[in-house]
C-alpha cells in the first residue's frame, strides 16, 4: 500500500531498508511492517533525492544531517556537487553526440578517425575513379595505424595529405599503384617486378622532401615489418615480392 501511495516498487523499499536509508517500521503481530505517516514522508524524501541522482550514501548523509538540524546545508552542498557532475556529463554527451553527427555525415569510413577519413577521401578524389589500388591503400592504412598507434596516426595522415596535394607526385604514385595491381599472376622472378620496385623506391626521396619535419612519424622498428608481414600474407606472390623489395629500398633510404 505504501509503495503504491509513494510511487515506488516494494523491491525498492526493501532495498532502502537493507541499505539503511529508510528506517524499518515496527511490525504487526502478523509480521507485516506497519508504516506510519512519518515513514511515508521519509520515503517520499528518499524517492525525491534518488530521482535527483543522489547515491544512497548521499541520501543517507542528507537525511542524517537533517535529523541533526544541519540538513539544508548538507543537502545544498550535495546538490551543488551533483549539479557540477551533471554539467560534466552534459559536456561528455555533447561531445559524443557531435562525434556521432560527424560520422553520420560521412558517406564511408564510419569506423575510422577523422584524420584517417579525410586522408582516404583526398586519396579517392586525387586518384582516378575506379582505381584498382584504392582498396589496398585503405587496407594498408588501417594496418599502418594499428602498427604506429592511434596517437601517432594523426601526423601520419597529415603527412600523407601533403604528398597527395602535389598533383605530379600523386599522379606518379597512382600510376605505380596501378602497375602494382597489374602484377597479379606474373612470375615473381619476372624482371618487371624488380623494375617496378626500383621505380617505386625512387618515389621515397621526393615524398620525404615534401613532408615537414614536425609531421615526421617515428615508427617503432618493428612497425614496418609487422605491416609488411600482414600485407603479404595472402598476397599474390609477384606482388608480395615486389612489396618486400619496395620496403627494403625505403628502409635503405631512411637509414
Amino acid at each position: 500500500e505504501v509503495a503504491e501511495l509513494v510511487g515506488v516498487s516494494t523491491r525498492a523499499i526493501r532495498h532502502y531498508h537493507q541499505a539503511g536509508v529508510l528506517a524499518e517500521p515496527p511490525r504487526t503481530s502478523g509480521g507485516y511492517r506497519a508504516y506510519a505517516l512519518s515513514n511515508v514522508v521519509e520515503l517520499l524524501r528518499v524517492r525525491r533525492l534518488v530521482e535527483l541522482g543522489l547515491t544512497l550514501a548521499e541520501v543517507s548523509d542528507a537525511l542524517t544531517a537533517g535529523a541533526s538540524g544541519e540538513g539544508e546545508a548538507e543537502l545544498r552542498e550535495i546538490l551543488q556537487d551533483l549539479r557540477a557532475e551533471l554539467a560534466r556529463q552534459e559536456e561528455r554527451v555533447a561531445a559524443r553526440r557531435q562525434a556521432v553527427e560527424e560520422l553520420l555525415a560521412r558517406p564511408a569510413d564510419l569506423t575510422r578517425s577523422e584524420g584517417h577519413h579525410q586522408m582516404l577521401s583526398r586519396l579517392r578524389e586525387t586518384w582516378p575513379a575506379g582505381h584498382p589500388g584504392v582498396a589496398r591503400e585503405e587496407q594498408a592504412s588501417d594496418l599502418l595505424e594499428a602498427a604506429v598507434g592511434a596517437d601517432k596516426a594523426g601526423d601520419l595522415w597529415a603527412a600523407y595529405d601533403v604528398t597527395l596535394a602535389d598533383a605530379e607526385l600523386a599522379a606518379r604514385m597512382a600510376a605505380l599503384s596501378e602497375r602494382f595491381e597489374a602484377l597479379a599472376g606474373t612470375d615473381p622472378l619476372d624482371p618487371a617486378v624488380d623494375r617496378l620496385a626500383e621505380q617505386a623506391g625512387d618515389v621515397g626521396p621526393p615524398v620525404a622532401a615534401l613532408i615537414p619535419a614536425e609531421l615526421a612519424v617515428e615508427d617503432s622498428p618493428a612497425a614496418p615489418d609487422q605491416v609488411l608481414e600482414t600485407l603479404t600474407a595472402d598476397m599474390d606472390p609477384a606482388q608480395a615480392r615486389c612489396l618486400r623489395l619496395m620496403f627494403a629500398r625505403w628502409q635503405e633510404q631512411s637509414s
